[in-house]
């Protein structure tokens, strides 16, 4: 009886170390730290600035997000032939707080100017554009991935457009999450119970004396 209760008690420990979470959701909380684009002739002037966005949670792989994380257009009045028509570099750098650790590159493309619109939301001839390469993978925790693809946009001469990424989640860290402190205090009460169990049985061991 008293051995039953004692595997009882591991059995009820054991479902409860199992029963913890072992790794949490995903949030990336961060934002583009530098606009780097075209701000003197020749060429296209542009200008751009971040813009805050909301914590982003990610439950699990495949799981995505999208959010405006910058601004950017010209106060050009007109398209000057030539250099104006010209693409040059552009990038963004992104700066993330968390996951803590997050590694990654800039993402990068080209601005031009284009005498009509090529797919964008612009109505307007006479269009600056933006295009954006491939997605850049940033790596946190314990092989902990999600990538971020900026989205191409077209905006009106003089104008503006807001720029969207797209957050997805490659791979989940295997870096275990904290558990919260209810999990704490019932792998504790666990932990207890089998203890009690054994000093018990411990103690109502029976003892076999001789008689000489």
């Amino acid at each position: 009886m008293k051995a039953m209760t004692f595997f009882s008690v591991s059995a009820s420990a054991a479902a409860l170390l199992a029963a913890a979470p072992v790794y949490a959701a995903t949030t990336i909380s961060g934002s583009v730290t530098n606009v780097n684009v075209l701000s003197s002739d020749p060429g296209l002037v542009l200008y751009g600035s971040p813009v805050a966005f909301a914590d982003i949670v990610l439950n699990s792989v495949g799981d995505m997000a999208t959010r405006v994380v910058a601004n950017i257009g010209t106060n050009e009045t007109a398209l000057n032939l030539g250099d104006d028509y010209d693409p040059y570099p552009l990038s963004l750098t992104f700066g993330f707080t968390n996951p803590a650790g997050t590694t990654g590159s800039p993402l990068t493309g080209t601005s031009r100017g284009q005498f009509f619109p090529s797919g964008g939301r612009c109505d307007e001839f006479y269009v600056g554009c933006l295009r954006f390469d491939g997605p850049v993978v940033f790596d946190f925790g314990v092989g902990g991935q999600f990538s971020v693809q900026l989205r191409d946009e077209d905006f009106a001469i003089p104008g503006n457009t807001n720029v969207t990424a797209k957050f997805t989640l490659l791979s989940e860290s295997r870096t275990p999450a904290v558990p919260e402190p209810a999990t704490w205090a019932m792998m504790l009460l666990g932990f207890g119970l089998i203890g009690g169990a054994m000093r018990s049985r411990k103690r109502q061991q029976p003892r076999v004396r001789f008689a000489f």
